[in-house]
């Protein structure tokens, strides 16, 4: 009985001591650090202010100094002479022009009447033919009319002005020994010193102001002298890297004043240490036994557990909107088997981060399962907000994620179901976003399903027709046919096409678009492919003279494993891998040649090759053409059918074909069915056509099938009968 009683007591007298000593050392502690903090504060603070008046006073010196030198200019030296033949005016000019180019004290010069009218100019040593109130800038015209007036001719004027050169510190005064050449009023010299990167390093060096530099954006800065012009306009600033001397004395001293402070403080602690160890190890472990209860470990969301419990407190409540967002990322086994799981879970939490930002506090986003995603909304009309944030989870898939050195793009299908929950449960909801969800997904990915009644019939009858495909696998329910594929010169048979076929036991035949599509859906298409392709090396087996074609869903090539079915069901039959052509139909899988390359590369490698079915209806491109090496295509029997009655067909079915043979491909025209038909397609460069002109798919019941065939229905075509483009 006491137990618990000196469980709670121990606590509290443990708490109570931590809570003393962390007063004790924080508020000590707290003391120390303000005061060196204030300190260090004050000094820093004392050591700007006689930078900043450094800077000053390296501005006012710079000002001088080009006063001191233009009072040289503006006087004269009657000692030098000027050349023979020379004026003394173009003397002084040329001395002038001589001084902007070593650039030492001053780079721009000009010589100016009292009008402001250029008489002479130099930069850089280079003569130029300028508008002074124009290249000096507006502050300029004031001091030129204060240095005409007679009172002020002797006085020398100096600033900073924002020049076209940029800013720079100017001295103006009047040209004494130019009235010996105008015998008028003075000419006036202005002399200018930019105030460029060598003349800041100048003044940083001489004044010892560590990272002087000239800023001209007139925003403050932390530290700096203003640069005037004499009107007092701030043209532009000299900033430096603050020393910070109280700062670098505080962070030297700082570590021995905290190990004091952490030897006390341990030492204290130590006493205490243990009980309060225990107790927090206990109180941590149920948290985060609490937190792991209802939360991802990988991506940090609530998990299907948290989910559930508030679709169960949301369930039969009155008046309460309820809308579900069921994301499912398309592609994401193919990333986790072809790169790893490393980065397959990164890529999980990218995608979580990056749909909680989006939601935010709209509702509760949860992981539900490996790749799977659930936004719940609630709320009194949340369907507009629904359809907005699964057109946004949309567009977040489709977002580039980089994981390491992979860029790596995905897509999502969305489900979405709504109601009310005194309608539904939260757990039939839920369900219902799924369906929507898996809609999505059979319609191509990459789009959104809102849930309906009709949805759910069609789920219901895709699920009995997987299991209808899984037992017939096992009844042996499945068959092949056989069409032929002619050489487009002389009409004979080069090759067969294996077709799958499906005649249930109640005599109903299903098409192949109807089943395949299901078995793909339901993960039955590795088993039935496997099974078909077995059926067709066998027939092929009676006919060694022709290559032979089977249709393969990419799907079953995202593994490695799928070349050791190939491996072993050729060699169980004695196949030349070379007779074998796989038949590819566009799919948005070819998106992403990552996932295919290793197992087309050894294909490839194998001698077998590669043909894309039904081309010109699906995703594919010329590039894909090129990056997976097909040998040859199928153009699709819509484009076939047409070439008789539409001109734009035609060319359409040209177009392709010289794309094709450009790329060394063979052509094979589908759906051939007259010879009108199969003249405009041989015509326009097919090498090989297929359809029921030359057999309808069927069984292979008799031996000499394909020869007889070739001897009766294969004659060749008139030429008469042939259509020229």
């Amino acid at each position: 009985m006491n137990g618990p009683v000196v469980v709670r007591n121990s606590r509290k007298l443990s708490l109570a001591l931590i809570l003393i000593a962390l007063l004790v050392l924080g508020s000590t502690g707290t003391v120390i650090f303000y005061a060196l903090t204030a300190l260090a504060g004050r000094t820093d603070q004392i050591e700007k202010e006689l930078t900043a008046a450094a800077g000053r006073a390296a501005l006012r010196a710079l000002e001088t100094r080009m006063g001191d030198i233009n009072s040289e200019f503006s006087h004269g030296d009657d000692s030098r002479n000027p050349r023979h033949g020379v004026s003394l005016f173009d003397w002084r000019v040329d001395d002038l022009c001589a001084g902007t180019r070593l650039g030492v004290n001053f780079d721009i010069a000009f010589l100016v009447n009292d009008s402001m009218h250029s008489l002479a100019g130099c930069v850089d040593g280079r003569r130029i033919l300028a508008d002074p109130a124009l290249t000096m800038g507006r502050a300029l015209a004031p001091i030129i009319r204060d240095i005409s007036a007679p009172t002020r001719r002797k006085s020398v004027r100096t600033g900073f002005m924002h020049t076209s050169f940029g800013v720079a510190a100017v001295a103006v005064g009047s040209a004494w020994w130019s009235r010996a050449e105008t015998s008028t009023a003075p000419a006036i010299i202005i002399i200018g010193k930019r105030l460029d990167e060598n003349a800041v390093k100048r003044m940083s060096r001489d004044f010892n102001i560590p990272g002087l530099r000239l800023v001209t954006d007139l925003n403050e800065v932390e530290s700096a002298a203003a640069v005037r012009e004499p009107d007092g306009r701030i043209i532009a600033s000299l900033s430096w890297t603050p020393r910070s001397s109280g700062d670098r004395a505080l962070n030297e001293i700082l570590p021995t004043v905290l190990a004091n402070l952490l030897f006390l403080a341990v030492a204290f602690a130590a006493m205490i240490g243990a009980v309060w160890w225990a107790f927090q190890a206990v109180h941590d472990s149920n948290k985060k036994s609490a937190h792991a209860a209802v939360h991802d470990s990988l991506t940090g969301l609530p998990n299907r557990a948290a989910l559930m419990s508030m679709l169960d407190r949301l369930s039969g409540q009155e008046d309460q909107e309820g809308s579900i967002i069921f994301i499912d990322l398309d592609g994401f086994k193919e990333v986790n088997d072809f790169y790893g799981h490393e980065i397959g879970d990164r890529l999980l939490k990218g995608f979580g981060a990056g749909l909680a930002t989006l939601v935010s506090d709209q509702g509760l986003v949860a992981r539900v399962g490996g790749d799977e995603f659930v936004v719940l909304l609630t709320g009194s009309a949340v369907k507009s907000s629904a359809h907005q944030l699964a057109a946004a989870a949309i567009s977040l898939s489709a977002e580039p994620l980089r994981v390491g050195p992979h860029s790596l793009k995905i897509e999502a299908s969305v489900g979405l179901a709504s109601s009310s929950f005194e309608n539904v449960t939260g757990e039939e909801l839920l369900r219902r976003a799924d369906l929507a969800m898996y809609e999505a997904k059979r319609r191509g990915g990459s789009n959104i399903a809102v849930y309906t009644q009709d949805i759910d019939a069609g789920m219901k009858k895709r699920m009995k027709m997987a299991e209808e495909i899984r037992q017939g696998i096992k009844d042996r329910e499945f068959y092949v046919v056989c069409q032929p594929i002619v050489d487009a010169g002389d009409l004979k048979p080069v090759a067969i096409e294996i077709l799958a076929r499906w005649k249930r036991p109640d005599d109903v035949v299903v098409a192949p678009e109807e089943f395949i599509k299901v078995a793909e859906e339901h993960s039955l298409i590795d088993e039935l492919g496997k099974y078909l392709l077995e059926q067709g090396c066998a027939v092929a087996g009676d006919y060694r003279n022709l290559r032979f074609s089977v249709n393969v869903s990419a799907l079953q090539m995202r593994s490695m494993e799928f070349l050791g079915l190939v491996d072993r069901t050729l060699q169980r039959f004695a196949i030349d891998p070379a007779r074998l052509q796989i038949e590819m139909t566009e799919s948005k899988i070819l998106l992403d040649g990552t996932i295919l390359r290793p197992v087309i590369d050894g294909l490839k490698a194998r001698g077998i090759q590669l043909v894309l079915d039904d081309f010109g209806t699906g995703y594919a491109s010329i590039a894909y053409l090129r990056q997976f090496r097909f040998d040859g295509l199928k153009l699709d029997r819509s484009i076939c059918s047409e070439v008789c009655k539409s001109v734009n067909a035609l060319m359409m079915a040209q177009g392709m074909i010289l794309v094709a043979k450009a790329a060394g491909l063979e052509v094979v025209a589908e759906g051939v069915e007259n010879k009108e038909q199969a003249n405009l397609l041989k015509l326009a460069g097919c090498t090989h056509l297929q359809g029921y002109l030359f057999g309808p798919p069927q069984e292979l019941v008799q031996g000499d099938w394909l020869p007889r065939l070739a001897l009766t229905k294969f004659a060749r075509i008139p030429a008469s009968d042939s259509t020229a483009f």
